[in-house]
């Protein structure tokens, strides 16, 4: 299988080549060096959004708490609490993580992680080429397409997508040497090798990508099978045998071994949305566009002037290239090297490509693999190029190996330059042509673009005919400095194969390090030029905003915590992790909480008692709002409500403060009623109060059902026929989630005093007798004709405490302390509903808690009303072990605003209690009359199995190696 290009040879020789062998990986690891060099010397990385707001100020944080002696299990930082081991995404099973992070400051460790990752993934390429035999040139050149085509470099951003795919060649390599031997003992030493590399691959972790790892290992079991012998068996059965007893214990003891980390994150995936699979055309998101396809040449096809993105999906999810001195080498080992294992590499390189395109693929294997049994959470298929670049990359060494063995038919290589000449010029062209098509006929243009492009599933950005056109017209302009530098590359790179192959020049045996070379610069430049490059200072850099809560006074032994509006990036997510006195309600990861996802949904959709509830103690808001929509000088923002709710509520009530000195003379409103089919005309379906600075009314209004305000689905047919109620004017339309037909009416009120009212404050209480009246804005206009709003943070529980150019930070004067004590409890009527019960039923937090109706609460027996009333405050606190002094009259409920997961266990005065799911989020534990002192650990069962089995396969595989390292015994004599 391998004899034309193994220059290997016996044991000597390859010792003769180690030399020289060292010199190929010291030239990799250079080359990998140079393309952080930025990172290596003033700490300037390539990154994106989820670099400032999740990985580096995790890491950050996660190396504090390393240095101060806890292995954090749980970090309070963001989502009011959360299981951050069984994440993964930082890492913290991972041991070169906790080595750079218990030893280098945060930065420096995030720039050697990458080194770290990047050179193994070009030394573990470089190696699985060595093992198939091929040349020290090609083996280098592999590398370099591996570690910087597109895969690795575009997601470059995505940490644990680097770390969970740079262990694949390794992984890969040490299999191929275990199917390669025929000693037990080597072959078993290999093995467990190979196990060692998938094992820490999943211990990495990307869970998406250590599936597709492991998809690619069973793809390359059944391509050993196909393609030559193994452990020098060349029957089909003697091939299956070695190939089982090499791939099985690879990968039962892989993923024993990374199974601490596996545990957690599929009891936390249970919890999440993923956990029972997402819908099809989810998963198929970022799929390879056949357009995309033209990138293997053009790189930057999707960039238009400016570096305007006219691509489907964000750019890091489209790029296929792998360069194109590799790409031109592919090609000639795919139609010159007429070799098994090249047909063999050819075919996985198609059927990655298969993958990769998704839902627009002619044949969509991605969506077959979707429909198995765990892998329906497989997204962005895209991510299956990295099958087209290590096939890409063993291609490209087949093919350079091919042009140096000297058998070679030189008759064919001058047909394949030639063909390769007029292709090059050919494909100019066409450029050209289709340059000048585009620039003549550019109506025809758009609307090919729009029936056959943009017609096609795509991201949520906005993207329109004319973005896509004047991108197409900067991507065929051979002027573009992009564009001709690719035609230009072509044209070098076969003029250099014509003087190599068919020149005197040829004898030279620099020519594969030259071809090398030119793709490695050229993959460095088209690396650099992926993603923006920023100091990790100021990518970590606090917000004055932020500095300012972090002075503020706490209520107890927690830390403030902060909501943040989703239109802040400078402060987003996760981003004030690494601040660790401010922690964040909100928060950033794949794998958020459905029941945190749906609390946080409601607390940004409309401000009210449930942000109260969850102890957001300040918010920070912009400090000017972006354009809003507006009707008849009422602002409002329809994602955002002020008030929703039913009647008798408290949720049902809202206080907004007015600034405006002058007295009021009119009121208008944009409402909505939901579920309101059945109110009569004429009945009252908000009252208005106006208050002066002591507090009392001086002026009172209602709105009212088909005068004021209207059900919103009026004008659809299948309702309008049983509504009780007249229409009113429309202020506009919303769209509401679910089924078609979307659109629904908003309701304008214009209320007219009969003389000035002068007011600070104006309370609006929703009063339907069914149903629900939701408030999206205000204005209050006064006698000088001046119009005070009430959209924004104006409610009067709201007290300005700082304020930038940039930045608000309003504390919430009516926020819950983070524990407190409750006399009632209630079961949700059935599991997922309890969201439901607080919304859309009266519902008063600081008398009752609504219980998950889960089987912890089913096997509890306790009785709902304790009929205690009481305090509770937090003595001590920290990421995984709360102590809260509980004081209450008689048996009461302890109500811990922080997020419940299993795995946090309570005691009471040392007594183990039950913890509880309580509204919705929250900790709940039963307290007894009396002072008492409760404590939660968090303590998850799932840690301590998954560290059992990797213990298990640990030791297997240190037993394998003693084993593969014992000599045999002399035979003994007769």
């Amino acid at each position: 299988m391998r004899g034309a290009y193994n220059l290997a040879g016996s044991v000597q020789a390859r010792r003769a080549h180690l030399g020289e062998a060292w010199l190929w990986g010291a030239a990799l690891v250079f080359i990998v060096g140079l393309s952080l060099a930025d990172g290596l010397l003033a700490d300037i990385v390539a990154y994106e959004r989820d670099t400032a707001v999740f990985y580096f100020p995790l890491m950050s944080w996660a190396a504090e708490q390393l240095r101060q002696g806890h292995l954090p299990l749980w970090t309070p930082q963001f989502f009011g609490g959360y299981p951050i081991f069984a994440d993964g995404e930082i890492g913290l099973a991972y041991p070169p993580v906790l080595f750079a992070l218990l030893t280098l400051p945060p930065d420096r460790a995030f720039v050697v992680l990458r080194l770290l990752h990047l050179s193994l993934a070009a030394l573990g390429m470089f190696a699985l080429a060595r093992t198939w035999g091929l040349p020290y040139p090609s083996a280098f050149l592999a590398g370099v397409v591996f570690t910087f085509g597109n895969f690795l470099q575009a997601q470059i951003h995505h940490e644990n997508i680097v770390r969970t795919t740079s262990w694949l060649p390794l992984t890969l390599a040490c299999i191929e040497r275990g199917l390669q031997t025929a000693d037990w003992r080597a072959q078993l030493r290999w093995t467990a090798l190979g196990a060692g590399a998938l094992g820490l691959a999943g211990l990495s972790l990307h869970s998406q990508m250590l599936a597709i790892d492991l998809l690619i290992v069973a793809g390359y079991a059944a391509m050993r099978l196909a393609v030559g012998p193994v452990s020098g068996l060349s029957t089909a059965k003697g091939r299956l045998l070695g190939v089982t007893r090499v791939f099985a214990p690879v990968v039962v003891l892989g993923l024993g071994l990374a199974a601490v980390q596996l545990m957690p994150l599929i009891e936390l995936a249970g919890f999440s949305a993923r956990g029972s699979g997402i819908p099809y055309a989810e998963s198929a998101a970022y799929s390879l566009t056949p357009v995309g396809l033209a990138q293997v040449i053009f790189p930057y096809l999707f960039r238009g002037p400016g570096n305007v993105q006219w691509g489907l999906w964000t750019h890091w999810e489209s790029y296929v290239y792998i360069g194109l001195t590799p790409l031109v080498l592919a090609t000639a080992a795919l139609v010159l090297a007429r070799r098994r294992e090249v047909a063999a590499w050819g075919l996985t390189g198609a059927v990655g490509l298969l993958l990769a395109l998704g839902q627009y693929s002619p044949l969509n294997l991605h969506y077959l693999l979707c429909v198995l049994p765990g892998l329906s959470g497989l997204p962005a298929p895209r991510r299956f190029t990295v099958v087209v670049v290590l096939a890409g990359a063993m291609l490209s060494a087949y093919g350079l190996a091919w042009l140096i063995d000297a058998s070679r038919c030189r008759i064919a290589v001058r047909r394949a330059l030639i063909g390769a000449s007029l292709l090059v010029g050919a494909m100019s062209i066409a450029l050209v042509g289709l340059h000048a098509a585009l620039s003549a006929r550019p109506i025809a243009a758009r609307d090919a673009i729009l029936a056959w492009y943009l017609s096609l599933p795509h991201d949520s950005y906005p993207l329109s005919d004319s973005d896509v056109y004047s991108g197409l017209l900067w991507s065929t302009d051979v002027r573009n400095p992009r564009v001709a530098g690719a035609l230009l590359g072509l044209a070098l790179i076969v003029g250099v194969l014509w003087v190599w192959q068919r020149s005197r020049l040829g004898r030279w045996r620099g020519w594969p390090a030259t071809l090398a070379g030119l793709a490695a610069a050229d993959l460095l430049i088209f690396t650099w030029g992926i993603h923006p490059r920023e100091p990790l200072a100021n990518i970590a850099a606090e917000p004055a905003a932020v500095q300012a809560v972090e002075q503020l006074p706490t209520r107890d032994a927690t830390p403030n915590r902060v909501l943040v509006s989703p239109a802040l990036n400078q402060a987003a997510a996760d981003r004030l992790a690494s601040f660790g006195t401010v922690q964040e309600a909100s928060g950033y990861s794949s794998l958020q909480f459905i029941w945190h996802r749906d609390y946080l949904g409601r607390v940004l959709y409309v401000d009210d008692g449930l942000l109260d509830l969850w102890n957001v103690r300040y918010v920070l808001d912009p400090a000017q709002y972006g354009a809003l929509s507006s009707y008849k000088d009422v602002s409002f923002l329809p994602p955002q409500a002020l008030l929703h709710a039913p009647a008798g509520s408290a949720l049902a009530e809202q206080r907004f403060q007015l600034d405006s000195a002058s007295p009021i003379v009119e009121l208008r409103f944009v409402t909505a009623l939901l579920g309101a089919v059945d109110v009569p005309q004429g009945a009252p379906v908000a009252q208005i109060e106006l208050r002066d600075a002591s507090d009392q009314i001086v002026g009172t209004a209602e709105l009212q059902a088909g005068r004021d305000a209207m059900e919103w689905a009026w004008d659809l047919s299948s309702v309008q026929p049983f509504i009780r109620h007249q229409r009113v004017e429309s202020a506009g339309v919303i769209f509401e989630g679910g089924s078609e037909p979307r659109e629904r009416q908003l309701s304008f009120a214009d209320l007219e005093f009969p003389r000035p009212v002068s007011a600070t404050t104006m309370l609006v209480r929703a009063t339907p007798p069914v149903g629900e009246f939701a408030l999206f804005g205000g204005t209050a206009i006064g006698a000088d004709n001046s119009a005070d709003q009430l959209f924004g943070k104006t409610k009067a529980k709201y007290h300005q405490v700082y304020v930038d150019n940039e930045i608000r930070v309003l504390e919430d004067t009516a926020a819950f302390p983070r524990a407190f004590v409750v006399p009632r409890a209630r079961v949700a009527p059935s599991l997922g509903t309890a969201l439901s019960e607080m919304i859309h039923q009266p519902f008063h937090p600081d008398q009752e808690v609504i219980l998950a109706d889960d089987t912890t609460t089913q096997a509890t027996v306790v009785s709902p009303d304790r009929g205690g009333e009481g305090s509770a405050r937090v003595t001590d606190y920290s990421a995984g072990s709360i102590k809260i002094h509980t004081t209450a009259s008689a048996d009461a409920w302890l109500v811990l605003s922080d997020t419940f997961y299993p795995g946090w266990l309570a005691s009471v005065d040392g007594q183990p209690s039950t913890v509880l799911r309580g509204d919705v989020l929250f900790r709940v534990v039963a307290v007894p009359a009396g002072e008492h002192e409760v404590e939660l650990r968090f303590e998850p069962v799932s840690v301590k199995l998954g560290l059992l089995i990797s213990i298990v396969a640990l030791l297997a595989l240190g037993g394998a190696f003693v084993a593969a390292g014992m000599r045999r015994r002399p035979g003994r004599t007769t």
